[in-house]
């Protein structure tokens, strides 16, 4: 997670920080974007929770989340469909495998449970790196209007410039990343998918 990344993140989950607003993240594990959601939540009474399973983190998240508002779901998230059919998410983060089994999952399951102006950040898909990157960037944005989703820009050209001058930690695994690789997008707040509207 670049410095462009993390804080795109934080002001989108800042946007939806309110009382009795949900939060899931769905991600890989390192426990930087839990930090940045975690912040932006701040005295909020806010439903957090947390789906991050790796095992070979950088950060214990068992420590890192056992004082915090966080709820931290183990085991494999598409295990819990019965209990995930009844949230209805404010925000919704995804930094999972690059996969195509886990991107279509994510977006037939986890989309639809995002309120009507709620917000959606997946992390990694404006990365052309990779082709991996580049497909789950194409279904995200073919899902796009199926779901009323709408792009939501939150840096400026300039500021974004300035920030990726900024290295995001020492010894980066993302090697020398710098730009903003996360999407934010906001569902319609008539909440309807446009195909359905005609």
């Amino acid at each position: 997670m670049s410095v462009p990344d993390a804080i795109a993140l934080h002001r989108a989950a800042s946007m939806c920080a309110k009382p009795g607003a949900t939060f899931l993240e769905f991600a890989a594990g390192w426990g930087f974007s839990t930090l940045c959601i975690l912040d932006a939540i701040g005295q909020e009474k806010v439903r957090f929770i947390t789906s991050e399973v790796a095992g070979d983190c950088w950060l214990a998240l068992r420590e890192l989340l056992g004082n915090t508002k966080a709820e931290r779901w183990e085991g494999d998230l598409r295990d819990r469909e019965e209990v995930l059919r009844g949230l209805s998410l404010d925000f919704l983060f995804i930094d999972s495998e690059h996969n195509e089994p886990i991107i279509s999952w994510y977006i037939d399951t986890l989309f639809p449970l995002v309120k009507p102006s709620g917000m959606i950040a997946v992390h990694d898909v404006l990365d052309p790196s990779s082709d991996h990157y580049v497909y789950e960037r194409r279904k995200v944005e073919e899902s796009m209007e199926v779901y009323g989703l709408e792009v939501v820009r939150l840096l400026g050209e300039e500021e974004e410039q300035e920030l990726c001058g900024m290295l995001p930690w020492p010894h980066s695994h993302c090697g020398v990343r710098r730009a903003c690789n996360t999407l934010v997008m906001r569902r319609s707040v008539s909440g309807q998918a446009r195909k359905n509207k005609g």
